[in-house]
């Protein structure tokens, strides 16, 4: 018996540091990538697949490529080596069942696509061909998107596609294991990866909705790292030696925007009260602890064609209350929906309902689920919404193409604003390779749309990642932040 109890201990000991622990902020799920509006949903499953470019532009699946004369024709050189998890070699045909199926999909990122691409093809074993209906200098971004990920084609239509829902098929360095709990997800080595080895043999993610208790988790060693981590653990956590705080500046926006199909908010006059009546710099300042950056957008500061300038209206509550005066509107009840993902948000909710009940406004809180929010969204149950929105590009566009395109009403566009003169520069900087004209004509689109006033614009998050002293070689993507860097990751 003790001889037993030694060698479990001794394995116990050699395992351990080979797993990596990570605590979540929500609920993931569906993990199919075509599907999955949001990151924090398929967060466990990044590392399961891969795509044909990487988020910084270079090679992924793809080895190499190259464009026709006129732009429209692209053709991709597949790595020789690549693996499904089951053994399947990644061919040019995996590659084009794959990317046609996001665009059949059509949910998520998958409008980027649906937009530009007209045919993809397999040209051979491993060259894949993209037609485009336009030429477009963001096609390798798009390209990198997790919902273009490629999937095994023997598993992608599986029980209706339904199985890709709780399972993966990819060629990353990781697959998914079947788990015995609803709120812990574990990766584990994909024996066919062809790329370098990560140092960490399991992978394991675990719900822990509540920021205080993934705090306490990672200063007690239970998990390494805890993503999501709001303002008011972090004082603590930076003075915890066994914790390093890694914050960075990431594209992803919290804004107030108004549903326009909606009365409430049709004039003009009574957007501009809300957005006078509304002081960003202390949401940042007093609600995140200065982590954040004040957002007067549509562009983020580091976008081309961004002018803080541009944004037309500055916190005056007195001006507010003679805006709603001149806009007629009487004293009513509004509903302003968002998602319950922190404790922050809470009080940002709170205090915009605060600043508003001056101007006649009696905002009815309600706090969702994050499916229970992308489904009101979608349908455009509410009169303001308290929404988030995360990049899946550098690019101008990731905002300007979701914001104002009247085609994307709903969870890209939940002001469900259109208007003809806007979408025709958004058509026109989409396919304009010059990059000083398109940032004039990204410059355009923030003048027009400022003065519809669609969106009140808050701030822009600066993330923070709890991370155990002893994992080495954590760095954090301002566009994936949730995308762990599985080949530099290692525990000392």
């Amino acid at each position: 018996t003790a001889l037993i109890i030694a060698i479990g201990l001794f394995i116990g000991a050699a395992t351990a540091p080979r797993t990596l622990r990570i605590a979540l902020s929500s609920p993931p799920r569906p993990f199919d990538p075509a599907a999955a509006p949001s990151a924090e949903q398929i967060a466990p499953v990044l590392g399961a697949y891969e795509q044909l470019t990487s988020a910084d532009g270079g090679p992924e699946l793809a080895r190499a490529w190259r464009r026709d004369s006129t732009g429209l024709v692209w053709t991709f050189q597949l790595r020789p080596d690549a693996r499904f998890d089951d053994g399947r070699p990644v061919d040019a045909q995996a590659v084009k069942l794959s990317l046609e199926r996001v665009m059949r999909v059509g949910r998520g990122r998958a409008s980027d696509l649906i937009d530009h691409v007209s045919a993809v093809r397999a040209i051979g074993p491993s060259t894949v061909e993209i037609s485009l209906k336009r030429p477009t200098p963001r096609l390798i971004d798009m390209l990198a998107d997790p919902a273009a990920s490629i999937i095994n084609p023997v598993q992608a239509e599986r029980d209706g596609g339904a199985w890709l829902a709780a399972n993966t098929a990819g060629s990353g360095p990781y697959r998914l294991t079947q788990s015995a709990s609803a709120n812990v997800f574990t990766l584990v080595r994909n024996p066919h990866h062809s790329g370098p080895r990560p140092f960490f043999d399991r992978v394991v993610y675990t719900v822990m909705q509540d920021p205080t208790v993934r705090a306490l988790a990672v200063t007690r060693g239970d998990v390494d790292i805890g993503v999501l981590m709001p303002s008011q653990t972090l004082k603590k956590l930076e003075r915890d030696p066994r914790v390093r705080v890694v914050s960075q500046p990431v594209f992803a926006f919290q804004n107030i925007a108004f549903n326009l199909d909606r009365p409430a908010f049709r004039d003009v006059r009574a957007r501009r009260a809300v957005a006078a009546a509304i002081d960003a710099t202390a949401i940042v300042r007093d609600i995140r602890g200065g982590r954040a950056i004040s957002f007067r957008g549509p562009l983020a500061p580091s976008m081309a064609g961004a002018d803080p300038a541009l944004y037309p209206v500055r916190h005056d509550p007195a001006l507010a209350k003679r805006l709603m005066s001149q806009a007629g509107m009487r004293p009513r009840t509004v509903s302003m929906i968002y998602p319950g993902v922190s404790p922050e948000t809470d009080t940002v909710a709170q205090y915009i309902q605060a600043v508003l009940a001056p101007l006649g406004l009696r905002v009815r809180l309600e706090r969702l689920s994050t499916a229970a929010y992308l489904d009101r969204t979608q349908r455009g149950a509410y009169d303001l919404v308290l929404m988030g929105w995360v990049c899946n590009n550098r690019d101008p566009s990731c905002i300007l193409d979701y914001w104002f395109d009247p085609g994307r009403d709903g969870i890209s566009n939940p002001a469900r604003y259109g208007n003809a003169e806007v979408t025709q520069l958004i058509r026109e900087a989409a396919v304009e390779g010059d990059p000083t004209r398109r940032a004039s004509l990204h410059r355009a689109i923030a003048l027009r749309v400022n003065r519809d006033l669609p969106y009140v614009y808050l701030q822009q998050t600066r993330l923070s990642m709890a991370v155990g002293r002893d994992i080495e070689g954590y760095t954090m993507d301002p566009v994936r932040a949730l995308d762990m860097p599985f080949q530099t990751l290692r525990r000392r």
